[in-house]
């Protein structure tokens, strides 16, 4: 089972601190919610999307690490943001402001139990001989929702046989062959404080999205101070750790 649960008590006081010291100096990409997302593509213009923002109105930056991840994902793929935000009462000015108040809002939209983060779980179905026949949705999911409001298919990636759980070569190579476009969401573990992520082990704490982009893998980490980058550039290692042969949840996401 795989909930997308985001970070908890000891990210919100970290958080407290930081919008502290943020709001006494201002400056760089990203710390003016008015500002345009710039850039020549779609990827440097989500290059320092973060989670985490400077509005008065938003709540829930610490938890919605999958509603952001997944906003991100549907652009990635050529998804019209002023689209998704007018479905749900958001300006469709293409700001730093208004893609953390679409944040919020699927957020808000996905998060039934009231705790924090966005709870998805799933649970994979092998036969007798150990061979991936499917999965099930469990029946407190939250994230389809999400996927939902911005129209993405998605299924939850496996390795295709009990034997070797972590092995999911196979599966991602099989959806990166595909014509089209494909987006991976991925529970790993954030390091809150250093602002970088590292495989999962029993269970995570965050999700990021990961990718290939001119035939190289980058991972977009919405957990970034307002200001910094948010582009992670995967080594093939890290590749190897967090997608191909993992313990680490996958989603893939398609529109």
């Amino acid at each position: 089972m795989t909930a997308l649960h985001s970070h908890r008590a000891t990210a919100r006081t970290t958080w407290a601190l930081t919008l502290s010291t943020l709001a006494a100096c201002a400056t760089g990409p990203g710390l003016d919610e008015s500002a345009p997302l710039e850039g020549r593509d779609i990827l440097e213009q989500l290059s320092f999307v973060s989670q985490l923002d400077l509005l008065d109105e938003t709540r829930a930056d610490y938890a919605r690490c999958s509603a952001a991840a997944t906003l991100s994902a549907y652009m990635l793929l050529g998804g019209s943001f002023g689209d998704a935000a007018a479905r749900h009462g958001v300006d469709g000015a293409l700001t730093f402001g208004n893609v953390h108040r679409l944040q919020e809002a699927l957020y808000r939209l996905a998060d039934r139990d009231g705790e924090p983060g966005i709870f998805g779980a799933s649970v994979a179905r092998y036969d007798d001989q150990g061979q991936l026949t499917g999965w099930d949705r469990h029946v407190d999911d939250e994230y389809q929702a999400v996927l939902d409001a911005l129209g993405l298919s998605m299924d939850r990636v496996y390795a295709p046989t009990r034997a070797d759980k972590r092995d999911k070569r196979a599966a991602v190579q099989a959806w990166l062959n595909r014509s089209e476009p494909v987006v991976f969401v991925v529970g790993v573990d954030e390091d809150t404080e250093r602002e970088r992520f590292v495989p999962m082990h029993e269970r995570g704490n965050h999700y990021v999205i990961v990718f290939r982009w001119s035939d190289r893998f980058y991972a977009l980490d919405s957990y970034r101070t307002p200001g910094r980058s948010a582009l992670v550039p995967l080594s093939e290692e890290e590749v190897e750790d967090n997608l191909l042969y993992t313990p680490n949840a996958l989603f893939v996401v398609w529109r």
